[in-house]
């Protein structure tokens, strides 16, 4: 899980509110009566994906405080070196293209001549993904949250379907 503070929150959502939700819902595809509740019920699920996860779903400038060296998922920005800023111990900022970036399998290791073992690693970044590049499983599980939540919603207790986490298992940071 990244440590991080969401600085300008995401604008889009994972999924749209339209026919494929609809008909995954059993609704009719043109009965649009329902559509304000599953809006809020496709911000809860992305706020539980995000939760789960332990990062950014959507594209928004977060800042993500780290104590070691950071090795960031490179789909986590599509492109690692959106870093605006980061900040050495001393608090002066250094402008994001002055990092390098390594690449190792699905993780990419941010560097900079100024790190240090035991620094306190500050970076304001845009991370998350594009709606073109949610990956299919994630934009089904929340579909699969939001079907949840639209058949149980009467219910005290809500708990999300295995199927969800076993989805969402498959996107954890270790």
């Amino acid at each position: 899980m990244l440590p991080y503070t969401v600085i300008t929150a995401a604008t889009i959502k994972p999924i749209l509110v339209d026919t494929t939700l609809r008909m995954h819902l059993r609704l009719s595809a043109t009965d649009t009566t329902e559509d304000d509740l599953l809006d809020e019920y496709v911000s809860a699920a992305t706020q539980y994906i995000e939760r789960y996860i332990g990062y950014p779903l959507m594209t928004q400038v977060v800042e993500l405080k780290l104590s070691e060296q950071p090795n960031v998922p490179q789909d986590l920005t599509g492109s690692i070196n959106d870093i605006i800023t980061y900040t050495i111990d001393d608090g002066s900022d250094i402008d994001g293209a002055a990092l390098s970036v390594e690449k190792y399998g699905i993780l990419s290791q941010v560097r900079h001549s100024s790190f240090t073992s035991g620094s306190l690693f500050k970076f304001k970044c845009n991370a998350g993904y594009t709606v073109d590049n949610v990956p299919f499983d994630i934009k089904q599980a929340c579909r699969l949250l939001v079907m949840h939540m639209y058949e149980v919603r009467e219910s005290h207790k809500m708990s999300a379907p295995d199927t969800v986490t076993d989805i969402l298992d498959r996107h954890l940071l270790y």
